[in-house]
């Protein structure tokens, strides 16, 4: 449930003045709330097919997608050539939803990891940055999203990241 909170305080409203450091970065406190989202997405763990494991990747994968979304939104005010450098909790969401990505088997959160990422990935002030990073890292690729089989949403979802790649 707090994931939910989180997700919809968060992919509402600008960024609470906790999220940055006094130097403009972002602050401990904020990254840390990513990485434990990024934990609770994992399919990997012990019993990920009861429903509760289930919801808890679902609730937390909407947290990523919304901060992806209010991330990507501040930046891309400034237009800029999509060449820009991640910052931390950019990087941390895009290689946490890449993470696993195959192990996944719930539609829901298969499909919010790939908005997640597909947001990241057309950023006008880093995309290209993540697109080779996703590249180097051999994490996705269009060979990996066409050979999968996901629902017809997921297909969907899936095939437009490939055509960021």
């Amino acid at each position: 449930m707090a994931w939910c909170v989180l997700s919809n305080a968060f992919g509402s409203k600008q960024l609470p003045s906790w999220t940055s450091s006094e130097d403009n970065n972002q602050s401990e406190k904020f990254l840390q709330l990513i990485d434990r989202a990024v934990i609770d997405c994992d399919p990997s763990v012990a019993d990920a097919s009861t429903p509760t494991q289930k919801a808890l990747r679902q609730s937390a994968s909407a947290f990523l997608y919304n901060m992806s979304r209010q991330l990507t939104a501040e930046t891309n005010n400034g237009g800029a050539d999509g060449n820009s450098e991640l910052n931390e909790a950019i990087m941390s969401i895009l290689i946490g939803c890449l993470e696993n990505l195959g192990e996944e088997n719930d539609s829901t959160s298969i499909n919010r990891r790939y908005m997640c990422i597909g947001q990241i990935l057309k950023s006008r002030e880093f995309g290209q940055t993540a697109v080779g990073l996703t590249k180097d890292l051999g994490m996705l690729d269009v060979d990996m999203i066409q050979s999968a089989s996901y629902d017809h949403i997921g297909d969907k979802v899936a095939k437009e990241v490939a055509s960021l790649l």
